[in-house]
């Protein structure tokens, strides 16, 4: 689970459909020896539903969805790698986290 801050440096609004593609966060985990994307996936915990519900609007230009949240499904309890990205594959940053 990550929480995040997301803004739409464009000039047309993003759909919610395509937010999590805009967002340029992805998480990969080892499966079989090969980085797998993983999915994303709900919560129905409470506190989470608020971050969540945030991720469901449309992103205007020049506007920023402060304390989203995406929540990945994890396939084993292998480290997880994160890539953030600026534009279509622009990694500006990776991070591996263990998996408790």
């Amino acid at each position: 689970m990550l929480w995040v801050n997301v803004t739409n440096h464009g000039k047309r609004t993003v759909k919610s459909d395509m937010l999590m593609n805009y967002s340029g966060v992805n998480a990969y985990q080892k499966v079989h020896g090969k980085w797998q994307e993983l999915t994303t996936s709900a919560t129905n915990s409470s506190s989470l539903i608020k971050g969540l519900g945030k991720m469901e609007h449309n992103l205007k230009p020049h506007k920023t969805i402060k304390n989203g949240v995406i929540i990945f499904t994890l396939e084993n309890r292998s480290k997880v790698k994160v890539e953030f990205q600026k534009g279509y594959n622009q990694i500006t940053a990776r991070r591996y986290f263990k998996v408790k």
